[in-house]
């Protein structure tokens, strides 16, 4: 009888709380900065600004994201990361990329004068991001999914 009881509670207990647990959101790319620029590299910082609406606090393991120009992959990021989020909080968390505008324009069939002017006169270049961002808590994990483009400005 004692079992049924506590069985009959637990049952309760987590058929309440279903539903109350929401995804975290993924909010922008913010703040993107080149820290270094030629020809040959262009090293980029940003942050991933994400949301937790939740008051459970997860854990953000690593952030996986296809960097792109023009529909054309010009960077991986594969960044491990050991921060916590907090519940009810946006958190920001750094990205760092590189990637080679030589190779970018060149794959457009572009020679090194192009590149020069097509930057100058652009003066940026929209950089789109697909991939996620993995997270957990205790044994569970998830990937929250992201999807930006963002402009960088020379």
């Amino acid at each position: 009888m004692y079992r049924i009881v506590v069985l009959f509670l637990a049952g309760i207990l987590l058929s309440s709380c279903e539903g109350s647990v929401k995804e975290l959101e993924f909010r922008r790319i913010d703040n993107p900065e080149i820290k270094n620029w030629s020809l040959d590299l262009v090293q980029v910082e940003a942050k991933c600004i994400m949301y937790n609406p939740n008051v459970i606090g997860v854990d953000i393991d690593k952030m996986l994201f296809d960097v792109m120009i023009n529909n054309r992959l010009v960077a991986k990021i594969d960044q491990p990361v050991q921060a916590k989020m907090s519940g009810e909080s946006e958190f920001g968390v750094p990205l760092s990329f590189s990637f080679s505008p030589n190779k970018v324009y060149k794959d457009l069939g572009m020679n090194a004068l192009e590149i020069g002017m097509e930057i100058l006169t652009n003066r940026n270049i929209v950089l789109q991001f697909d991939g996620g961002a993995k997270v957990s808590k205790g044994v569970l994990s998830y990937t929250v999914p992201i999807n930006d483009q963002i402009k960088l400005s020379f």
